[in-house]
């Protein structure tokens, strides 16, 4: 039976072996880790898509989150205004009642507790997206270097066993 190094037989193409290059693909074609690589490869590519989508997101909640604090501030600063020149003094200076709550106030913090919501489980996703891609690329490095390594024994025992 003919001898197989990392799963690959003989080349039996001169032409082929003759040109590394060339020997490379013709080996990796029949390569039974390259299946793997390839789906390695696929999900790396897909889990990055995932993590640049949630890393959007947590971007976007957290600009949403310091709009609507600055909005607040912007109210607060208009109500004091008014209070003010409405000879409020009293509140203008901190002391509101707690009938002095403002609805568009309130809807801006609901808002924002939404909005943290929203960034804080997406930015934990991406913590874990981190994992599974730094993971997949070790498991691609592994392959890659056991991939290598087979093809220079394989190369060498044709370019021997021809020569």
């Amino acid at each position: 039976s003919e001898k197989t190094i990392g799963g690959v037989g003989l080349c039996k193409s001169n032409e082929t072996l003759e040109d590394p290059k060339l020997a490379f693909e013709w080996f990796k074609e029949r390569y039974p880790g390259n299946e793997a690589i390839e789906e390695n490869k696929a999900l790396l590519k897909a889990k990055y898509a995932e993590a640049k989508a949630t890393g959007e997101k947590v971007n976007k909640a957290r600009s949403s989150i310091n709009y609507l604090k600055t909005t607040i501030e912007q109210l607060r600063r208009e109500r004091a205004m008014e209070r003010v020149v409405e000879g409020e003094e009293s509140k203008a200076e901190g002391k509101v009642g707690e009938d002095d709550v403002d609805p568009e106030e309130e809807r801006h913090r609901k808002s924002i507790e939404m909005e943290k919501f929203v960034y804080k489980e997406n930015f934990h996703k991406l913590k874990e997206l981190k994992h599974a891609i730094e993971h997949i690329h070790r498991l691609n490095e592994k392959s890659r270097v056991k991939l290598q390594s087979d093809f220079d024994a394989w190369y060498k025992h044709n370019v021997d066993f021809y020569s």
